[in-house]
């Protein structure tokens, strides 16, 4: 994908942008631990300047804001004290042209959050719920918006074109149990992280994960048993 960026312009290209922000992702937050910040911080530099491809591009818009908003946050999850002095003002800029002053998602931008499962609800939510996203938004830390981004994240219908809904995207509820404890409801969280694994392990048994989101899927085990057992560790 990488060598086709050069040639490709159009429909073609708004796929190759699309595959490798979602290799992005899936590389950084599923087969690197979370500590490899360095690493990941590379990854997710790269996602945010391949995004910048299709920004031009009418039909890209969704693709566009969604890699854009999750590359970004993932940035600056993993950029260190420095980078986020020089540079850190970007996600801020951004996330003020991309919701309201009210935390709500701008209509004018025209982007679709039912992409990837209502990824941008999901993204959202997460930043909302972070101590630190004070520096990005003056209505930031909320933990009411982080709850109400999550919610709508998971009763997303199916984005055009994907055959899964916000409910059958795991990060959502991995997502929604980290918002929980954050909130001191550690024992919900522990119980929604437990009847989720379940859950998947039954799906995949059965063969009723769709094709297109089974490696994360698979992997949404993993992450959601680190977090249960840094639960249980506190």
């Amino acid at each position: 994908y990488r060598k086709l960026l050069a040639s490709s312009t159009g429909t073609a290209l708004v796929h190759v942008v699309d595959r490798i922000g979602s290799l992005n992702i899936f590389e950084g937050e599923f087969l690197l631990r979370d500590d490899d910040k360095p690493t990941r911080n590379h990854i997710f530099t790269e996602c945010r300047d391949v995004v910048e491809r299709i920004a031009d591009i009418p039909e890209a818009v969704d693709t566009y804001h969604y890699y854009k908003l999750s590359c970004s946050a993932l940035w600056v999850e993993s950029a260190t004290p420095l980078q986020l002095i020089g540079v850190g003002s970007y996600f801020k800029q951004y996330f003020a042209h991309f919701v309201t002053d009210d935390m709500n998602l701008r209509p004018e931008l025209d982007a679709d959050p039912r992409r990837s499962g209502g990824g941008i609800y999901r993204i959202i939510a997460a930043v909302a719920a972070d101590p630190l996203s004070s520096m990005v938004h003056a209505a930031l830390p909320s933990t009411d918006k982080a709850f109400e981004m999550i919610e709508l994240a998971l009763a997303s219908p199916a984005y055009p074109g994907e055959h899964f809904a916000g409910a059958d995207v795991y990060t959502n509820r991995r997502t929604k149990a980290e918002i929980m404890h954050g909130a001191g409801r550690t024992a919900e969280a522990r119980a929604l992280l437990e009847s989720a694994i379940a859950e998947i392990e039954e799906r995949l048994a059965d063969d009723d994960v769709a094709e297109e989101i089974r490696p994360e899927t698979v992997a949404e085990i993993n992450k959601m048993r680190e977090v249960l057992e840094n639960l249980s560790q506190e």
